[in-house]
This record gives C-alpha cells, structure tokens and sequence, in this order.
C-alpha cells in the first residue's frame, strides 16, 4: 500500500495514511482522511496538549495513559520511542445500520511540564480489518510528535 506523509498542527504530529486518501479540516480544529472512491471509513485526528505545573521528567506517557478510565477490553502499550498507546473497539447502530469505532490514544511526554495526546479514531459502517487495519495500526505507533524531532 502507498502512503503519504502527513503533519498537522504545524508540525505537532507527523504520521502516514494511505496515498489516495483527501483531508479535510473538522469544525474542531482536527483533521479527517477518507478515500473517496472507497467507502472503507474515515480517520479522524485531534492533538490536545496538556499542561502543568509538575514537572514530569521521569514520568513516561505510559504512566498517564493509565491514569485515564478505562474502556472495556482496552490495551495499553509503551512503544520504543517512548511515546504509548491504548486501543479499544467501540460499536454503535445509527439509522439501522452498525457502526464499528476504533480508536487509538497516542500519548507523549514533552517535559518538563507538557504531554501531547493525538486521538485517531476510525469509523467504518462495516467491521473494520485487513489491509487498512494493518496500516492504521503501523502508521500510528510510527506517528511522532514534533517535540521528539528537535
């Protein structure tokens, strides 16, 4: 599968989606990417920061995924670059038909006193797998935050 590089909030994450796939702007200031000749689902994107006044060197965003409730048959993850991400499945009906809801939380420490959080949620009328599965889940455990590039 081709991909293309994407960076959102100028700079503040940088991950891939397949090349075909448009974006557009949410209304909430995110970003959504579909493939308009397919009707696979749409991948939603949203970067929070936090801020504190506790300094959180020596934290790890592991740490602070777990302190966030949690959803029914989650999993937690600490990724190589220090970042983590929880993943769980939601399902829905809407005007008679299912909706199948993915979303990932990719959490990162930006000390001394900032985590930066990007939601991807992906919905799809039809039970998500296979090939944009795969990708999803590779591309966002590869997304970086700008402040692990300086």
């Amino acid at each position: 599968m081709n991909l293309k590089n994407v960076v959102l909030a100028d700079g503040q994450l940088r991950f891939r989606v397949p090349a075909d796939w448009v974006e557009t702007q949410e209304p909430d200031g995110g970003a959504a990417f579909y493939d308009e000749k397919q009707d696979e689902g749409t991948l939603r994107v949203k970067i929070m920061t936090f801020t504190t006044g506790d300094d959180l060197r020596g934290h790890s965003a592991l740490e602070e995924l777990r302190g966030i409730e949690a959803e029914p048959d989650q999993t937690l993850e600490g990724l190589p670059n220090g970042n983590a991400l929880r993943f769980h499945r939601e399902s829905a009906e809407g005007s008679g038909e299912p909706t199948s809801f993915l979303v990932w939380l990719l959490a990162s420490i930006d000390p001394p006193h900032r985590m930066r959080l990007a939601v991807f949620s992906f919905t799809s009328r039809t039970p998500a797998g296979g090939a944009v599965m795969d990708t999803l889940n590779k591309e966002i455990r590869r997304a970086t935050f700008g402040h692990q590039l300086s």
